[in-house]
């Protein structure tokens, strides 16, 4: 099983990576991954360059979202909502729409942020861009609020109920990348 791990933010400290890093710990030894690294550097979705053939760094972005069998997402919250590099890959995997990239990929977002909702209208966000480019979704979704005192500690020790719950969606995702997608009909 191949895994693509997106962190939402850019930020070298990043929270949110922190816990994608969390979360990538309860896949099966056999799983690989690879992080995206590359959402500062896509241009700004524009359709006109989408039409013209696209560009070398989104033919590249999406080629690692085609090769995955699972997508894991963290979603940062910026101002109650996506941040404008998350968003602007999410669309760039969107097209062609109808047959995405992410089409059929076995998909989960889980967020964090320093404030009460944990990224969770974030998180909410993403699920929905997700399953407009066709993604199959966990039911499983995780918002932890609260970052800075869980993740500024070295080392990062998660609660209980965050490292359970982390487990548990890893889980499904895996269950769910070993699925077949569904033919229609």
């Amino acid at each position: 099983m191949h895994v693509l791990a997106i962190a939402g933010s850019l930020r070298t400290g990043s929270f949110n990576a922190a816990l994608l890093r969390a979360a990538l710990g309860h896949l099966p030894a056999e799983a690989t991954v690879t992080w995206e690294t590359g959402l500062r550097d896509l241009p700004h979705y524009d359709q006109d360059l989408d039409d013209a053939g696209g560009h070398p760094l989104v033919d590249a972005f999406r080629a690692r979202c085609a090769a995955a069998d699972a997508v894991l997402v963290a979603a940062p919250e910026y101002n109650t909502g996506l941040p404008s590099a998350l968003k602007n890959a999410l669309d760039w995997a969107s097209r062609p729409f109808g047959n995405s990239p992410l089409k059929g990929t076995a998909a989960a977002v889980i967020g964090t942020s320093t404030g009460r909702s944990g990224a969770a209208r974030a998180v909410e966000q993403a699920r929905f861009v997700l399953l407009i480019c066709g993604a199959r979704l966990t039911d499983a979704h995780l918002a932890v609020p609260s970052a800075r005192p869980i993740f500024d500690a070295d080392p990062v020790v998660l609660p209980d109920d965050v490292a359970g719950a982390l487990a548990g969606l890893v889980g499904e995702l895996v269950t769910l990348a070993s699925e077949p997608p569904a033919t229609p009909g």
